[in-house]
């Protein structure tokens, strides 16, 4: 087995097809508290007391349960049998939770001091870290799970801060529990059903999509972004996949909304359903950080001083220094972490245990850098498997870094590229109102930048898979190899085999 993807039902059609069969009572229940319906406490507390009641089928335990939980029993009924989660995490987010909020309506603007990157020296940063601003590691890191829309490879992109290629972008609708790492503009519609006229657009393009395809109401996104080179394909989560990603929390202080965003991942498990009693996952760390300093300051800070270096030498040597360029290169930080880390997530097949003879049977590879250790164990609340992943810096080596190119960036190229800082580029890089001719023939000739090669997950233990019940998981499963640059790679399914 390998983690290519597969070919999943399709996941939105099952959906709209699943509800047009339910009684409209529960179709519109769970259009409005689907979070609730995905809530894994909820519906497995729910199996839980069902099995203990004697009644012998869903409904009649639905009927007992109903006037517990103050719902309709057909709702109740639905929520004995529907799909089980097949990926989530229960990551509490304490610095996230005790982020104070002081100013409800604008926090998000004000983490990027109420301005847009390159308009200034503050904010320094286009993704400001909300829990640290100063700091570019995730030390303080947050993690999530949900439903994935609108995935895809990001059209603008600024070329100085991404060496490693454009991102890899999607939308989140996060699981029961996670709102409040949405930023106010991350809203689309408010609890009373109002329209946030400031709202993201990728949001309120998410939150289309999964009203027309999923038929759910989703209030709101939270957008995650990755480096496409970190990110080799069978890795990269695509629409209604499930998700847990665990990163740096950060502002986008690069548009005008200041919306909330996962910015890069430093762990990203997706997961799709091959059939209701098979589901597929894989999961991959970031191997490299790109920081936002460039040796001797953030990028506008660097380019003034770059500018400041040429212009004086062209006033006084004039066409000899034309070959003189400016730079804008990138630091790769030494290592892709800072600190001590454990997140963990659980995969499920997508159908519950029909008989108490069934068996669930796991496969899995996976391989780490040394001072990354991977833990399987059966999952407590229900039939699944829980991943348990420990990142320490302290052993971690970083890995060389993939092989590094020039590249050339014209003004043309910038204006189109990066529309949203167009114009501070333009003003940044003609010498800030200096009327040269000279310089501006130097800077015509574009930005030297780096763009490095992708990344590669290949190892000579990839095929070392190993097939065991769920219930023989013991110790730590994993393969070391430091000839390869990611902290952690790899794939584990889980399927049921049925027995009478």
């Amino acid at each position: 087995m390998s983690p290519e993807r597969r070919q999943p039902a399709s996941l939105s059609k099952r959906l709209r097809r699943d509800r047009s069969e339910l009684d409209p009572v529960v179709r519109e229940w769970f259009a409005r508290h689907y979070k609730t319906a995905l809530n894994p406490t909820i519906t497995n507390g729910l199996r839980q007391l069902a099995h203990g009641i004697p009644a012998g089928d869903p409904h009649e335990r639905a009927l007992i349960l109903a006037s517990q939980f103050h719902l309709d029993p057909r709702v109740i009924e639905w929520l004995l049998t529907h799909d089980q989660v097949i990926l989530d995490t229960d990551f509490v987010n304490f610095r996230a939770n005790q982020f104070q909020q002081s100013d409800p309506i604008n926090w998000g603007r004000n983490v990027c001091s109420g301005n847009t990157y390159l308009m200034g020296y503050n904010p320094a940063w286009e993704w400001t870290p909300i829990l640290d601003p100063n700091d570019e590691y995730d030390e303080y890191l947050v993690g999530t799970s949900g439903i994935v829309l609108k995935a895809h490879r990001s059209e603008h992109d600024l070329p100085f801060t991404h060496p490693f290629g454009n991102d890899w972008n999607f939308d989140l609708a996060v699981d029961w529990g996670y709102e409040q790492l949405l930023a106010p503009n991350n809203v689309v519609v408010d609890s009373q059903g109002h329209p946030n006229p400031k709202a993201n657009g990728d949001a309120v393009a998410a939150v289309q999509q999964a009203r027309d395809d999923l038929g759910i109401s989703v209030s709101g996104t939270l957008h995650v972004e990755m480096d496409e080179h970190m990110l080799p394909e069978a890795y990269r989560p695509r629409d209604f996949d499930r998700v847990a990603v665990f990163g740096r929390w950060i502002i986008d202080c690069g548009h005008d909304d200041f919306s909330s965003e996962i910015h890069p991942p430093l762990l990203l498990a997706r997961a799709e359903e091959v059939s209701g009693d098979e589901t597929h996952s894989t999961v991959i760390g970031r191997p490299f950080l790109v920081s936002q300093e460039f040796g001797d300051g953030a990028l506008y800070d660097h380019l003034l001083k770059q500018i400041a270096r040429i212009v004086p030498l062209s006033i006084l040597f004039g066409p000899f220094e034309l070959a003189d360029r400016v730079e804008a290169r990138p630091r790769v930080l030494d290592k892709p972490f800072s600190g001590l880390h454990l997140m963990k997530y659980t995969v499920k097949p997508a159908k519950a245990r029909v008989s108490p003879n069934d068996k669930l049977m796991v496969s899995f590879n996976f391989v780490v850098r040394p001072g990354i250790v991977v833990q399987l164990t059966k999952a407590t609340d229900s039939d699944g498997v829980t991943v348990w992943v420990l990142m320490n810096d302290l052993l971690y080596n970083p890995a060389p870094l993939p092989s590094k190119h020039d590249r050339d960036v014209s003004i043309d190229y910038l204006k189109t590229e990066a529309p949203d800082q167009a114009q501070a580029l333009d003003e940044l890089l003609s010498g800030v109102g200096i009327n040269n001719a000279i310089a501006a023939q130097v800077v015509a000739k574009g930005v030297l930048t780096d763009a490095y090669d992708p990344a590669v997950a290949s190892s000579p233990f990839d095929s070392q898979v190993t097939t065991l019940a769920v219930d023989e998981l013991h110790g730590p499963y994993y393969s070391e190899f430091e000839l390869q640059p990611f902290p952690i790679y790899g794939f584990l399914d889980v399927k049921w085999e049925r027995r009478s």
